[in-house]
């Protein structure tokens, strides 16, 4: 079985960190899907406007058979220096074409070693990279367009530290400015370091973003059984960047469910005590757990569809909002209408009730996705003047993921005989826009008047189905304009909302809350409503 979990350092603060409770349950023989991308950890973290490194920790409980297996651990699952995306870890079988005679011949490198990679548009070619002597490289456009550098490297059962750090600028004949950063992995056992290679960014000046993400996929080969998969645990540490340990926000988990089977029905999560430790994200092979738990009683239909339906619906808003779990939720029945407990329960779960029942799908979908923008949102209490904001984007996460399960379940449902369901799932949401009675009023009147109008209400009641639903139909066309939008709605509620705040100034302390590379989102909003 494969482990994987998340270290702190002992002079580091412990975020706050959502994790996932482990259940027993017999591990499925079925074969996966490849490649399957299993699990994703994701930090909140101050960005960083002048970055010279970042460091991360890896330790490998036992040794993978490359012949047996390919394992791809990326303790950089996704970072980002000047907008451009990058990753890098260890692979079990590294691919690439050879720069020299020292290098091993042939396309693909049957054998362990390390790995950089780096995104960006069609121009994108070997020039960009910088091997080692004894390097590898690619630049392709089958992941979409990227460039890479690979280095064979025997890794083993042990700990590591992968590290990228800024190394020289140059400018080009064009007078465009570069900046080279170097991957490298140091074996702590031996004290040996390696150089990767080198991957050429834009800029002299490097911002590092907001984030930090690590992720451990099975890719490409043959198929594996589950129940087959060797014993492993992997232990990822926290972030440190410029040689520093770097205050966490927030740490959250999610196991991606687009390809590949279920990966929660192999893995837990855990914390230690203190935050000094943590135990695998990948335990035993007794050991299983779901993304979210259901208890069917009073719903009149099974726990597993229910769970389908609503992992379904909340995949479409997760995709585009990374770090967003929706791991310890338990769905319970509820008969007074859809509502979020955010006061956990005594298995430190969240409870949302749903107030539907039988295989009334589509119902379920647009309640479970109104409430999982919530969690996305931190709701938080406090003053309510401006909750009917958060409410219409609750409303306005419902249509958007029921108009994007409509276009997934046509090839990918959750049980294939559901194909045939996607239309349903469409006509609920173009229903549930067409029977609001201020749709008309809204649409001649634009956002920024139709608010004006009705501000007073808004204000005094945030939960005026109809007006929010109007204001969601303008979010609807903003979001699924740019989907990647969503991101922003993370920190919401990142700070408390102080009494009699003004609409104006709810947005702009929202603006000041969100990492530079989100503020675009929240500015286009003020823009839609006037300010």
């Amino acid at each position: 079985m494969l482990a994987g979990s998340a270290l702190f350092g002992a002079d580091e603060a412990q975020p706050k960190v959502t994790t996932a409770t482990p259940v027993e349950k017999p591990l499925p023989n079925e074969k996966t899907k490849l490649p399957w991308h299993m699990v994703n950890l994701w930090w909140t973290l101050p960005e960083t406007p002048d970055f010279e490194s970042l460091e991360i920790d890896v330790t490998i409980s036992d040794d993978v058979d490359p012949s047996k297996l390919n394992l791809y651990i990326a303790p950089i699952g996704l970072g980002q220096l000047n907008g451009i995306n990058f990753y890098g870890g260890i692979q079990t079988n590294i691919g690439g074409n050879p720069v020299s005679d020292a290098s091993p011949q042939g396309a693909y490198h049957k054998g362990k070693g390390a790995i950089f990679s780096r995104w960006g548009n069609k121009d994108l070619d070997t020039s960009f990279v910088r091997p080692a002597l004894n390097g590898l490289t690619e630049a392709a456009g089958y992941e979409g367009d990227f460039a890479s550098g690979r280095r064979p490297f025997p890794w083993k059962a042990g700990t590591y530290t992968y590290a990228v750090r800024k190394l020289t600028y140059e400018k080009d004949k064009d007078g465009k400015e570069w900046t080279w950063v170097g991957a490298f992995l140091t074996e702590k056992a031996s004290g040996q370091t390696v150089f990767i290679t080198s991957l050429k960014f834009p800029g002299r000046t490097l911002k590092f973003w907001g984030s930090h993400s690590a992720f451990i996929e099975i890719y490409g080969g043959k198929k594996v059984v589950i129940a087959e998969l060797p014993k492993l645990e992997v232990r990822i540490g926290m972030p440190r960047v410029n040689g520093q340990p770097i205050e966490v926000k927030a740490l959250s988990v999610n196991y991606p469910k687009h390809n590949g089977p279920a990966s929660p029905a192999i893995m837990s999560t855990e914390l230690a005590e203190g935050g000094l430790a943590a135990s695998p994200l990948w335990a035993a092979q007794d050991l299983a757990r779901h993304d979210i738990r259901v208890d069917a009683n009073g719903f009149e239909a099974s726990e597993q569809d229910i769970s389908k339906v609503c992992l379904s619906a909340g995949a479409e808003l997760q995709k585009w909002a990374p770090g967003l779990p929706f791991e310890n939720v338990v769905i319970v029945k509820g008969d007074q209408g859809p509502i979020t407990l955010f006061q956990r329960n005594d298995r430190q779960e969240i409870v949302v009730r749903l107030d539907t029942r039988k295989t009334y799908w589509s119902q379920y979908a647009y309640q479970f996705a109104h409430e999982l923008c919530h969690i996305h949102c931190g709701f938080r209490d406090g003053p309510r003047e401006n909750l009917w904001f958060e409410e219409s984007v609750c409303e306005t996460s419902s249509l958007f993921c029921l108009r994007a399960m409509a276009v997934t379940w046509k090839t990918n449902p959750p049980y294939r005989n559901w194909a045939s369901y996607a239309p349903s799932l469409r006509t609920y949401a173009d229903d549930t826009i067409a029977k609001r009675t201020t749709k008309a009023e809204a649409e001649q009147k634009g956002l920024a008047r139709f608010y004006r109008d009705h501000e007073a209400e808004l204000r005094a009641n945030p939960t005026n189905r109809e007006l929010n639903g109007a204001i969601a139909l303008f979010l609807l066309k903003y979001l699924e304009e740019k989907p990647t939008r969503w991101a922003a709605f993370r920190w919401l509620n990142a700070t408390a909302r102080p009494k009699n705040e003004s609409f104006k100034d709810y947005l702009q302390r929202w603006e000041r809350n969100t990492p530079a590379e989100h503020q675009d989102t929240v500015r286009g909003l003020q823009k839609l409503f006037g300010y």
